[in-house]
């Protein structure tokens, strides 16, 4: 596949789609940027038949921290049987952001399909983007997007390992993007110099329902990010509009809850509201449906709310001020604008959140604090905010809330210290910690950003193929604290590693 030239977009504060433009004939940009349809709602049918076997689509992908964010345009899907019989399993359009589901699931549709021996698909893709940022000697901070208005159908790539059985039980199905496959560039500044090449490479897995624990490859999902758009107080559930996706597209989840659901910022499922922003943990059930082991609204205000997920790249130690990597956008703005790149947020009166039940920090050696003065650029967080326009400096932030994000690197030591296990992780150069940390003007001084300390407790999830050894690379999944200069994770789950 040959690479093409980037137009640049090289600097902080992006609105809009300031893009890097590639494809023979440019359609309509990606997710906001005036690409319209709609995803698979929960529960649809995505077959032919609405008698078939329920099964649940989810997505994933397998990535090095090269970049932090990637979104694919899937207009189709299809499986295709051993008898050659073809059943689409996506038929309207779907926009997963896939850096965020780094070694973590996220269900897209549920629906039906018929019995049956599925060895191969058939993919369509329309338009696709990915983001870098990096700190260069003399050009400074650089953010820069890169897009195929239409990806060519040569550049795709999807295959199906093995055979996808499906019976007359319930069926989990996986989408897994390979994104150092799937995406390259030469460097981040931009300009005419730079080359990149956005080449999708998925694979198709059968997956377990209803096995989801600390120990199993079941699928336990966390950290799913939505607004509530209808509440069923009578049967315990309640939909959510996930936030990969328009205003006009995007998964639909019907998410029920049960007595063990641990509510967060609000008391009961009777406190939700319709348009409440919710970060939520589920369990995919035996029966495709969607449990949710917890539920978190970090903003009870929904007047002209927004919400912004993704890491930040510089925290300015001069104004109360920090940009943001807009890995999702959600809300009032998202039916009239959408940025990718960074935006300026201003924090000076939002309330600092940690994302999880407390019991997910409680007997730690270190104390789990997140707030302004321990902000760092490299951490994942949740942004809301109560704007019907974006302004003409930075967005004013209600709440900030640091939320869980994969980092993947190199073993150095393992200790334990009281209830953990610690692993030393060494980070790659490119790695957003290391190559953002002490920027000229950025608020605090890492003592060493290519190292993060990680705390494994008893739950959490250990997913390698074989127990964790020095030397070798693994995905650790958490929320990453500043300890007084020192990277600390705790770690909700652990996953082989990508080549570094």
């Amino acid at each position: 596949m040959p690479t093409f030239p980037s137009m640049t977009a090289a600097r902080a504060h992006l609105r809009g789609c300031v893009v890097m433009v590639a494809a023979a004939s440019v359609l309509l940009l990606l997710a906001g940027c005036g690409g319209q349809g709609s995803g698979m709602t929960s529960g649809s049918s995505s077959s032919s038949g609405a008698h078939g076997t329920p099964i649940v689509l989810l997505a994933s992908s397998t990535a090095n921290d090269r970049i932090p964010q990637l979104q694919i345009q899937i207009t189709s899907l299809n499986l295709i049987s051993d008898s050659g019989t073809s059943v689409p399993l996506v038929a309207a359009p779907l926009y997963p952001e896939m850096i965020h589901l780094n070694g973590v699931w996220e269900p897209l549709a549920t629906g039906n399909l018929p019995p049956g021996n599925y060895t191969s698909a058939a993919v369509t893709l329309g338009s696709a983007l990915f983001v870098c940022t990096s700190y260069e000697s003399g050009s400074g901070l650089q953010t820069s997007t890169f897009v195929y208005g239409q990806v060519p159908a040569s550049s795709i790539h999807i295959s199906v390992p093995a055979p996808i059985k499906v019976t007359s039980t319930p069926t989990g199905i996986l989408l897994t993007l390979n994104v150092s496959s799937s995406a390259s560039f030469s460097s981040c500044q931009g300009g005419t110099a730079t080359n990149f090449s956005i080449t999708p490479t998925m694979t198709l897995t059968s997956v377990a329902l209803g096995s989801g624990s600390s120990t199993s490859t079941g699928a336990l999902v966390t950290g799913m990010e939505g607004l509530v758009t209808s509440i069923r107080s009578g049967n315990s559930s309640f939909t959510v509009a996930g936030a990969d996706g328009t205003a006009l597209s995007g998964p639909t989840w019907q998410i029920n809850t049960d007595s063990n659901t641990i509510f967060q910022g609000i008391g009961s499922l009777d406190q939700l509201g319709e348009g409440m922003p919710v970060d939520i943990d589920v369990n995919p059930q035996s029966d495709g449906s969607l449990l949710a082991t917890r539920v978190s609204v970090f903003d009870l205000n929904t007047t002209d709310l927004n919400v912004f997920t993704g890491p930040m790249n510089f925290v300015s130690s001069v104004n109360p001020t920090f940009s943001l990597i807009g890995q999702q956008q959600q809300g009032y703005l998202d039916s009239t604008s959408y940025f990718s790149g960074a935006e300026l947020i201003d924090d000076r009166n939002a309330s600092f959140l940690i994302a999880g039940p407390p019991s997910r920090f409680s007997g730690l050696p270190f104390q789990p604090i997140f707030s302004a003065s321990t902000a760092v650029a490299g951490q994942n967080v949740s942004v809301t905010s109560q704007v019907p326009l974006f302004p003409a400096g930075a967005l004013p932030a209600s709440t900030v809330t640091l939320v869980p994000q994969s980092l993947n690197g190199t073993v150095r030591a393992i200790a334990r210290s009281g209830d953990y296990t610690v692993y030393v992780l060494k980070l790659a150069t490119y790695d957003t910690f290391p190559d953002l940390a002490n920027q000229p003007g950025e608020s605090l001084a890492i003592a060493n950003p290519s190292i993060v300390v990680v705390y494994a407790g008893a739950d959490s999830r250990m997913l390698t193929a074989n127990p964790i050894a020095v030397g070798n690379v693994y995905r650790f999944y958490g929320q990453v604290f500043n300890d007084q200069g020192v990277l600390r994770m705790v770690c909700l789950q652990a996953s082989d590693g990508v080549p570094l």
